[in-house]
């Protein structure tokens, strides 16, 4: 299933203008489906990508008229940003997290095809409540919950498994 998931293929020719010119292909997710796929509103991915949360990687589109393009990579950090409110970290918090967060990532994902290398992450991270921010990306064999315990202290940190939500992101990326 993970296989057939990642056998993602290019956008087709979009046909645009007057003369129904065909343009050249064009990779990535506008806003409007970057926010069907994640189901945040345009509006919030406007803001996220204003503030630096998330920096469209397609075409960040910096002037005036132009339309950022996310890439599937882009709507996985997307996606985590809103799991993180959901799990009550403040904005500032998810800030500091996401910077982190998108460079870690990289790690995982195979840029020139837009797919990640592993599925099986895990974010570890201090709980919202705490004063600082302390955050690890690492694969399920990494994690060892002893070692949690001791750094934090047993109810100090969160996991947040990755997997599912990767996995629906590419689902829902792919149409199916």
């Amino acid at each position: 299933m993970i296989s057939d998931l990642l056998k993602i293929t290019k956008r087709e020719t979009v046909m645009e203008g007057p003369g129904r010119k065909p343009s050249k292909k064009l990779d990535g997710y506008i806003r409007k489906e970057a926010s069907a796929i994640t189901n945040i509103s345009p509006r919030t991915i406007q803001y996220y990508t204003d503030r630096g949360f998330v920096i469209p990687e397609v075409d960040p589109a910096t002037g005036r008229g132009k339309t950022r393009r996310y890439s599937r990579k882009n709507l996985v950090e997307l996606y985590f940003i809103k799991e993180l409110s959901a799990h009550g970290y403040t904005l500032e918090k998810i800030e500091r997290i996401m910077k982190k967060v998108s460079k870690d990532l990289d790690e995982f994902w195979d840029k020139s095809n837009d797919i990640p290398t592993a599925t099986d992450l895990f974010l570890q991270l201090k709980e919202p409540r705490t004063r600082d921010v302390e955050v690890k990306l690492l694969r399920m064999k990494d994690i060892h919950l002893d070692e949690l315990i001791t750094s934090y202290g047993f109810r100090n940190f969160s996991v947040i498994g990755l997997e599912g939500i990767i996995l629906s992101i590419l689902k829902a990326a792919n149409g199916t």
